[in-house]
């Protein structure tokens, strides 16, 4: 698969996710003056609040994957991107605990949502180091794999270089093989 196309498949399918995502909201949003139930608009009020955060979350993550196709050096925004990406689907991993936090009776994960402001810092610094950690292992390879053939003794260079025939025999080996032929007729 080309870079073109994997750039238009994943344009495509995000686009398709949050177009989806957005007809489920006008869905449930049409649903919610049928339905009376407290719990059930609070969600709904929930996906509404959060509609364009889930947006921006879908957009980084696909800038982040633009760039990360792109060959090195061109690479380098990509980790920055992931990592905001991170941290605001960390954001809105903790309003849904938040929002979870609210229907449940004595408030149990309040120790958790007390300490979102480290997580978010967290994600947003593993992920951009593991990103940068990423992009110099995939270049160090690739540097690896184009490293010139130095360790090479001259006469194995030079064996290299020979002409082959059909058969995958060096020429070099089939005249030495002819005149030992030869040597040993004549003797």
């Amino acid at each position: 698969m080309t870079k073109s196309t994997w750039i238009i498949r994943n344009l495509t399918s995000k686009i398709i996710a949050v177009i989806a995502f957005l007809i489920l909201v006008w869905l449930a949003n049409l649903v919610e003056g049928f339905i009376n139930n407290g719990l059930y608009s609070s969600i709904v009020g929930f996906m509404n609040f959060n509609i364009i955060l889930i947006i921006i979350i879908a957009l980084v993550f696909f800038i982040g994957d633009a760039f990360d196709i792109v060959g090195f050096p061109f690479n380098f925004p990509a980790p920055l991107f992931n990592a905001v990406g991170g941290m605001f689907l960390t954001v809105f991993i903790f309003r849904v605990l938040a929002l979870v936090n609210g229907f449940i009776a004595g408030n149990p994960l309040e120790i958790i949502l007390s300490i979102a402001p480290v997580v978010y810092v967290l994600v947003f610094t593993i992920v951009l180091i593991g990103g940068y950690l990423s992009i110099f292992s995939r270049a160090r390879r690739r540097h690896r794999r184009k490293k010139p053939m130095t360790n090479l003794v001259k006469s194995d260079v030079e064996l290299m270089d020979e002409p082959k025939d059909i058969d995958g025999i060096d020429k070099v080996k089939k005249r030495e093989k002819n005149k030992s032929k030869k040597k040993v007729k004549r003797g």
